[in-house]
Protein backbone atom coordinates (compact mmCIF):
# COMPACT_ATOMS: atom_id res chain seq x y z
CA UNK A 1 0.00 0.00 0.00
CA UNK A 2 3.14 2.33 0.74
CA UNK A 3 4.27 1.83 -2.72
CA UNK A 4 0.69 2.73 -4.23
CA UNK A 5 0.62 6.07 -2.36
CA UNK A 6 4.20 7.08 -3.24
CA UNK A 7 3.63 6.02 -6.88
CA UNK A 8 0.22 8.57 -6.64
CA UNK A 9 2.32 11.36 -4.79
CA UNK A 10 5.11 11.01 -7.99
CA UNK A 11 2.00 10.80 -10.27
CA UNK A 12 1.00 14.01 -8.71
CA UNK A 13 4.35 15.73 -8.91
CA UNK A 14 4.78 14.98 -12.39
CA UNK A 15 1.21 16.29 -13.54
CA UNK A 16 2.01 19.45 -11.44
CA UNK A 17 5.54 19.66 -12.93
CA UNK A 18 3.94 19.39 -16.53
CA UNK A 19 1.44 22.08 -15.94
CA UNK A 20 4.30 24.36 -14.42
CA UNK A 21 6.10 23.73 -17.88
CA UNK A 22 3.03 24.13 -20.06
CA UNK A 23 2.63 27.58 -18.53
CA UNK A 24 6.38 28.04 -18.81
CA UNK A 25 6.05 27.57 -22.34
CA UNK A 26 3.05 29.55 -22.66
CA UNK A 27 5.02 32.67 -21.41
CA UNK A 28 8.12 31.53 -24.00
CA UNK A 29 5.91 31.36 -26.78
CA UNK A 30 4.48 35.04 -26.34
CA UNK A 31 7.56 36.53 -25.48
CA UNK A 32 9.33 34.66 -29.13
CA UNK A 33 6.11 36.44 -30.67
CA UNK A 34 6.79 39.55 -29.28
CA UNK A 35 10.43 39.68 -30.28
CA UNK A 36 9.53 38.56 -33.60
CA UNK A 37 7.62 41.32 -34.42
CA UNK A 38 9.87 43.63 -32.64
CA UNK A 39 12.50 42.16 -34.95
CA UNK A 40 10.20 42.84 -38.54
CA UNK A 41 9.86 46.60 -36.83
CA UNK A 42 13.95 47.13 -36.61
CA UNK A 43 14.43 45.13 -39.80
CA UNK A 44 11.86 48.08 -41.02
CA UNK A 45 13.76 51.15 -39.34
CA UNK A 46 17.15 48.89 -41.11
CA UNK A 47 15.79 48.71 -44.55
CA UNK A 48 14.74 52.77 -43.92
CA UNK A 49 18.06 53.98 -43.33
CA UNK A 50 20.41 51.41 -45.80
CA UNK A 51 18.12 53.77 -48.41
CA UNK A 52 19.39 56.97 -47.03
CA UNK A 53 22.64 55.94 -46.74
CA UNK A 54 22.89 54.36 -50.38
CA UNK A 55 21.56 57.64 -51.60
CA UNK A 56 23.67 60.00 -49.70
CA UNK A 57 26.57 57.48 -51.21
CA UNK A 58 25.42 57.94 -55.07
CA UNK A 59 24.99 61.58 -53.81
CA UNK A 60 29.04 61.44 -52.57
CA UNK A 61 30.19 59.72 -55.29
CA UNK A 62 28.62 61.74 -58.18
CA UNK A 63 29.63 64.64 -56.62
CA UNK A 64 33.40 63.26 -57.00
CA UNK A 65 33.05 62.46 -60.24
CA UNK A 66 32.17 65.67 -60.95
CA UNK A 67 35.07 67.43 -59.17
CA UNK A 68 37.20 64.86 -61.10
CA UNK A 69 36.04 65.49 -63.91
CA UNK A 70 36.21 69.39 -63.39
CA UNK A 71 40.04 69.94 -63.44
CA UNK A 72 40.40 67.82 -66.26
CA UNK A 73 37.95 70.17 -68.65
CA UNK A 74 39.70 72.82 -67.34
CA UNK A 75 43.56 71.56 -68.51
CA UNK A 76 41.77 70.81 -72.06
Amino acid sequence: MDTLGELEKLVDGIIEENKTLKEENAKLKETVESLELENLELNEVVEKYQKMVNALLEKLRSSLDKVEEAPGDAQS
